[in-house]
């Protein structure tokens, strides 16, 4: 799953869009929208996790290719 538009009745990209700190939300939610970053589970970003090595490295595949 992308994580865009799972919650299409609030606009929510993620299940879990308001644990995400404000001064973030909207990089996370352009993110998303151009397909940089996916969500880990069940359309849930996961905010407070730790990003692996693989995934940090997916994100900047994903934004040299984009």
């Amino acid at each position: 799953a992308n994580g865009v538009g799972n919650d299409g009745a609030s606009g929510a990209v993620f299940g879990d869009e308001g644990e995400i700190s404000s001064w973030a939300s909207e990089y996370v939610r352009n993110a998303a929208a151009l397909q940089l970053i996916q969500d880990r589970s069940a359309g849930l970003f996961d905010p407070q996790g730790i990003a692996t090595r693989a995934e940090s490295a997916q994100i900047i595949y994903n934004l040299l290719n984009s």
